[in-house]
């Protein structure tokens, strides 16, 4: 099963192969922190059985892009639309590297506030259930099988 630390860490190494000067945080940002920089933070969940052993997770994250700022503490509105535009621009692929696997994503731009701008990220895999539940285990013997299968074939 993926754990969220493995989602946000393909995250911060994709921020980082692109901003290797930069500084990225995960989940919190500390008083003071260094600019230029990133936040990356874990929103939402959703997960739906697919099957007996399979489940759909949908994850939410959101990167918060941090520009340098001047001595009036502000950044110029183009450069931080272009940071939020060039870190969209690293998930146009349809898929992020976690461990094995590829990730199917999709992002936006989440907003603009001030000197920060934001991208929101959506992850969708699937992935094995928890470990077995009494409620959803195979009857003794296993599942029954089919014993017949009608197919009609019509040719047009």
């Amino acid at each position: 099963m993926l754990e969220v630390m493995d989602v946000m860490t393909a995250i911060n190494k994709l921020l980082v192969a692109e901003y290797p000067d930069d500084v990225v945080y995960l989940d919190t940002c500390p008083q003071g922190f260094e600019r230029p920089g990133f936040l990356i933070e874990k929103d939402t969940e959703f997960i739906q059985r697919r099957s007996y052993r399979a489940v759909e997770v949908t994850e939410y994250y959101t990167i918060t892009c941090y520009d340098q700022v001047d001595e009036r503490h502000s950044s110029p509105a183009e450069r931080v639309l272009a940071r939020q535009r060039a870190v969209l621009n690293l998930f146009r692929k349809g898929y992020l590297r976690v461990e094995n696997r590829a990730l199917k994503v999709f992002a936006g731009s989440g907003g603009r506030d001030g000197n920060e701008a934001y991208v929101d990220v959506q992850l969708t895999y699937f992935d094995e259930t928890a470990p077995p539940e009494a409620d959803r285990t195979l009857p003794e013997g296993g599942a029954a099988t089919m014993e017949h299968i009608d197919i009609d074939l019509k040719k047009e």
